[in-house]
């Protein structure tokens, strides 16, 4: 899967060793950037990166790198199929130098724009934890409504916080 923002600002690919490198191993060990996210519980290294990396070859899942004009990966996302259902549920990352420039909207939305138009996806998910309010925003502008609420499901800051369920039908 190769694909470009509406805007050509930005190009979405899959995941290479090549884009395992100290950076963003960095930001998947960055605290305030994992805070809403369980990675923040694991001390992730080059082999643990690539190990992640191998778990999805030869499965319908993709672990893709969000990439600039120049090349330069600026955040991941995964997307979890199950074809069985037709589902798919989506996630993203953006490293910490690179958020609040709209990197994650626009490939949060071209990969909803893809999904909604593969012909074969009836539905796609997002979830996370009730603070993150930028991944609420991306979930809601992207036409996903809040499905479901799992109450005090997981702890973030010594305090028990919601985890939230979007959801978006695309065909019945």
């Amino acid at each position: 899967m190769h694909l470009t923002t509406h805007d050509g600002s930005l190009t979405i690919r899959p995941v290479t060793e090549d884009d395992i490198t100290p950076d963003y191993i960095d930001w998947l060990n960055d605290q305030s950037l994992m805070r809403y996210s369980n990675q923040r519980f694991i001390n992730h290294t080059l082999a643990t990166s690539r190990s992640y990396l191998a778990t999805f070859t030869e499965t319908d899942n993709l672990f893709l790198a969000i990439c600039d004009a120049g090349d330069q990966m600026v955040g991941t996302m995964t997307a979890y199929r199950n074809m069985n259902h037709r589902t798919v549920d989506l996630g993203i990352l953006i490293g910490k130098e690179f958020t609040g420039k709209g990197f994650g909207k626009a490939a949060w939305e071209t990969m909803v724009s893809h999904f909604t138009s593969d012909n074969l996806t009836r539905k796609i998910t997002a979830g996370c934890a009730s603070p993150n309010l930028a991944m609420i925003k991306l979930a809601e502008g992207s036409g996903m409504v809040l499905e479901g609420r799992r109450v005090g499901q997981e702890v973030c800051d010594n305090v028990p916080v919601d985890i939230l369920l979007f959801g978006k039908l695309v065909k019945q």
